[in-house]
Protein backbone atom coordinates (compact mmCIF):
# COMPACT_ATOMS: atom_id res chain seq x y z
CA UNK A 1 0.00 0.00 0.00
CA UNK A 2 0.91 3.49 -0.75
CA UNK A 3 1.40 6.36 1.72
CA UNK A 4 -1.30 8.56 2.66
CA UNK A 5 -0.91 12.58 3.10
CA UNK A 6 -3.48 13.94 5.60
CA UNK A 7 -3.44 17.64 5.67
CA UNK A 8 -5.62 19.15 8.15
CA UNK A 9 -6.32 22.94 7.17
CA UNK A 10 -7.33 24.25 10.92
CA UNK A 11 -9.21 27.59 12.21
CA UNK A 12 -11.02 27.21 14.87
CA UNK A 13 -10.70 23.78 15.35
CA UNK A 14 -9.77 23.39 18.97
CA UNK A 15 -13.14 21.20 19.71
CA UNK A 16 -12.88 19.26 16.57
CA UNK A 17 -9.34 18.69 15.97
CA UNK A 18 -8.73 15.72 18.99
CA UNK A 19 -11.87 13.59 17.34
CA UNK A 20 -10.29 14.14 14.07
CA UNK A 21 -7.02 12.67 15.44
CA UNK A 22 -8.43 10.32 17.08
CA UNK A 23 -9.78 9.06 13.99
CA UNK A 24 -7.19 8.95 11.82
CA UNK A 25 -5.45 7.06 15.15
CA UNK A 26 -7.44 4.21 15.00
CA UNK A 27 -7.13 3.26 11.54
CA UNK A 28 -4.86 -0.16 11.30
CA UNK A 29 -2.65 1.57 8.45
CA UNK A 30 -1.50 4.02 10.59
CA UNK A 31 2.07 3.56 9.95
CA UNK A 32 0.91 4.14 6.47
CA UNK A 33 -0.39 7.31 7.31
CA UNK A 34 1.42 11.23 7.22
CA UNK A 35 -0.52 13.98 8.81
CA UNK A 36 0.05 17.94 8.50
CA UNK A 37 -2.23 19.76 10.63
CA UNK A 38 -2.31 23.67 9.32
CA UNK A 39 -3.03 26.26 12.14
CA UNK A 40 -4.80 28.96 9.35
CA UNK A 41 -4.07 32.18 11.28
CA UNK A 42 -6.31 31.03 14.66
CA UNK A 43 -7.18 33.91 16.86
CA UNK A 44 -7.46 31.62 19.79
CA UNK A 45 -3.93 30.30 19.77
CA UNK A 46 -1.60 27.04 18.36
CA UNK A 47 -3.03 23.25 18.46
CA UNK A 48 -0.35 22.10 20.72
CA UNK A 49 -3.28 21.11 23.33
CA UNK A 50 -4.67 19.27 20.68
CA UNK A 51 -2.42 17.37 18.99
CA UNK A 52 0.15 16.18 22.51
CA UNK A 53 -2.37 13.24 23.31
CA UNK A 54 -1.35 12.22 19.95
CA UNK A 55 2.14 12.50 19.90
CA UNK A 56 3.29 8.99 21.28
CA UNK A 57 0.77 7.20 19.40
CA UNK A 58 1.08 9.64 15.16
CA UNK A 59 5.04 10.29 16.61
CA UNK A 60 6.90 10.08 13.10
CA UNK A 61 3.18 10.99 11.31
CA UNK A 62 2.31 14.31 12.86
CA UNK A 63 3.76 17.53 11.78
CA UNK A 64 2.02 20.65 13.44
CA UNK A 65 2.81 24.09 11.15
CA UNK A 66 1.17 27.41 10.23
CA UNK A 67 -0.06 28.80 6.84
CA UNK A 68 3.28 31.07 6.36
CA UNK A 69 5.20 28.15 6.96
CA UNK A 70 3.28 26.55 4.29
CA UNK A 71 3.04 28.79 1.79
CA UNK A 72 6.70 29.84 2.23
CA UNK A 73 7.60 26.29 1.04
CA UNK A 74 4.88 26.59 -2.15
CA UNK A 75 6.72 30.20 -3.46
CA UNK A 76 10.48 28.15 -2.80
CA UNK A 77 9.14 25.32 -4.98
CA UNK A 78 7.42 27.37 -7.45
CA UNK A 79 10.66 29.45 -7.43
CA UNK A 80 12.84 26.06 -8.73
Amino acid sequence: MGRIDVIISAHRAHQTLPRTLASIAAQNILSEISVVVVDDACPEGNYNDAISPFKSRMSRALTPTTLSQVLTRWQFCDAA
